[in-house]
């Protein structure tokens, strides 16, 4: 009567270590180095594009907003948004400028989108 196995595990570990040519080992190692570079690739292009991704999402905010808008901010969209893309270039100095339009600038341009000019409220009218 023969064995009976119950779980495919050292049969695997077997033959991957055993049961194959040299060829066929030196072939498995060439593509999953290959894998292997292929992954680190990936997680640095993803390290190093999440600022510039931060920044474009950013840029395309401040694209959002109508004209009017920035209108009665005082603000002026398209310095923001070519500081934005400046930016986007330059990411040592467009992370500052997307945090700082994300952090002082939108409240304003939120507020006066749905109707709340108390950003007026000390101010003379002319």
């Amino acid at each position: 009567m023969l064995p009976v196995r119950t779980s495919a595990a050292p049969l695997l570990h077997r033959r991957a270590s055993t049961g194959q040519s040299p060829r066929v080992r030196r072939r498995y190692r060439l593509v999953m180095e290959g894998f292997q570079q292929f992954m680190t690739m990936a997680m640095w292009i993803a390290i190093a594009g999440s600022p510039v991704a931060f920044i474009g999402v950013t840029f395309l905010h401040a694209a959002r907003y109508p004209q009017w808008v920035w209108a009665f901010s005082d603000r002026t969209q398209v310095v923001w948004l070519a500081s934005l893309l400046i930016g986007a270039a330059i990411v040592p100095i467009g992370l500052p400028i997307a945090v700082w339009y994300l952090i002082k600038v939108r409240p304003i341009l939120r507020q006066i989108e749905h109707g709340d000019m108390a950003h007026f409220a000390g101010r003379p009218s002319s």
